[in-house]
């Protein structure tokens, strides 16, 4: 079998992070006897303003076409302007950029069926490569596509009528299957994400430094952007030290909202309580997560959160926002705390209920670490993939 993706995310060597879940997804069906090449819009940036960003560099430095980390990846050039009238056009732009080159991996690569990563522009594109070779296309919605998208005027109908010709919609959270039978009346399955439990495994030794020795430590591992939630979990700290000044709060990642961070800290004179550890590797992010007591990251818009099964698989509590993330993989109280958007009283009950309730907390931990194991890891994903495509075929 022969699949062909299509995402606007892939990582590649400037930027391995960029869509990492999608190649965890192609690498898994790959080992599960299912050849995948992946098509990649990218937007077209001039020589002459190339340098201007780091994201147009490394637009503008991409091949056609290169081998990543054993995938085949494909970048046609779209013209993708900054102005919010031009959302409407992108999906037109985006299947004018591969119209041109879609002859020639088909030539090499009769793909079978088409997966979509995103339901704009992607499907729209997988839209017309489906009619167009008569094959399936399979879909996966995003909570860019449910919270964002949708908002942008006149593409609700877009959004509905592509998805409309799609065989096959993923979701990779209960949420936004609701999210998407609420909005369109439209079915869907839920395939997650997944985790590679040796990559979460921390080093032999590692336990806390000597300044945070001796103390519960809450932690986050964010992009440090307005909808992760961090400035919640900073005024939930703010309460949190009146009852247990040992008490301190750890934050890794970096991000264009650091700063506003770094003021409320000092504004509440919290530098004491709340540290910035900046971005980590993913290998020093693990050794802290193995050594906290609570996972919190009152993400508002959040598709699922790899880093959600990482604590749960660490056996770590973990506070999360309704509606969002791993809600529904989940049950609160049961598995996971999960609080109201933006709500810091929620929080600071939550963080207290894990820190004071010794048989709430290992209840927790129990369920959330059986949740992972049984269900979400990336061997399990690639083979739910490769079951439902073989139905579609």
């Amino acid at each position: 079998m022969k699949v062909l993706f299509i995402s606007r995310l892939y990582p590649n060597e400037l930027n391995p992070r960029n869509g990492a879940v999608i190649h965890n997804q192609a690498k898994e069906l790959v080992k599960n006897g299912i050849d995948v090449e992946v098509i990649s819009p990218t937007p077209y940036v001039p020589k002459l303003i190339k340098n201007k960003r780091k994201k147009w560099n490394e637009y503008y430095s991409l091949p056609k076409k290169q081998i990543y980390d054993g995938i085949k990846v494909w970048y046609p050039r779209f013209l993708d302007l900054p102005f919010k009238r031009f959302d409407l056009y992108r999906g037109k732009a985006i299947i004018n950029a591969v119209r041109k080159m879609v002859d020639q991996v088909y030539r090499t690569f009769p793909f079978d069926l088409i997966h979509a990563h995103m339901a704009y522009p992607d499907n729209s594109l997988g839209v017309y490569l489906k009619e167009k070779y008569n094959v399936p296309l399979v879909t996966t919605i995003r909570s860019t596509d449910m919270d964002i998208s949708l908002k942008i005027k006149g593409l609700e109908n877009s959004i509905n009528q592509s998805l409309d010709e799609t065989d096959l919609i993923v979701s990779p959270s209960p949420q936004l299957s609701v999210k998407l039978f609420n909005n369109f009346k439209l079915d869907s399955i839920h395939i997650g994400n997944g985790i590679y439990p040796q990559l979460t495994n921390q080093d032999e030794g590692f336990t806390k430094t000597r300044e945070f020795n001796g103390k519960e430590i809450i932690l986050s591992i964010s992009n440090l952007i307005k909808s992760k939630g961090i400035q919640y979990n900073i005024l939930a700290m703010n309460e949190l030290i009146k009852e247990n000044p040992a008490l301190i709060y750890l934050i890794i990642g970096e991000g264009p909202y650091r700063k506003e961070l770094e003021e409320q800290v000092k504004e509440l004179d919290l530098r004491q309580a709340v540290f910035f550890l900046g971005e980590l590797s993913h290998r020093d992010a693990m050794n802290y997560l193995s050594v906290c007591d609570v996972f919190s990251m009152p993400s508002f818009r959040e598709t699922f959160g790899l880093v959600y099964l990482e604590a749960m698989y660490h056996k770590k509590p973990i506070v999360l926002c309704e509606g969002q993330g791993v809600d529904g993989v989940v049950k609160d109280n049961e598995s996971a705390m999960i609080v109201p958007p933006n709500s810091v009283n929620s929080i600071v009950k939550s963080i207290q209920a894990l820190l004071n309730n010794n048989q709430l907390r290992e209840k927790m931990i129990d369920n959330g670490y059986k949740i992972v194991h049984e269900n979400y890891t990336w061997n399990e994903i690639g083979k739910r993939l490769k079951k439902e495509y073989m139905k579609l075929l």
